[in-house]
């Protein structure tokens, strides 16, 4: 960037109106050392997985088995 300390940054972040799990970035940077402003958009997509439902399950269990010993050795 250019060293007159006139660099303009903007950031959009917002949900996609069309599919909720998709989370849109738009990066803007304004400066005198480029020749107009320079855009990015960013994409983010949230995943299910199964497998973070199962690890949350397993998680469950192993929590509630643990309260469960303690429960019993009091």
């Amino acid at each position: 960037m250019h060293d007159d300390g006139q660099t303009v940054i903007k950031e959009r972040i917002y949900v996609d109106k069309a599919n909720k799990d998709v989370l849109i970035d738009e990066i803007t940077t304004i400066d005198n050392a480029l020749t107009r402003p320079w855009t990015v958009t960013k994409r983010y997509v949230r995943e299910t997985s199964p497998i973070w439902s199962g690890i949350s399950t397993i998680a469950r269990r192993t929590i509630s088995t643990s309260i469960s010993a303690r429960r019993a050795t009091s």
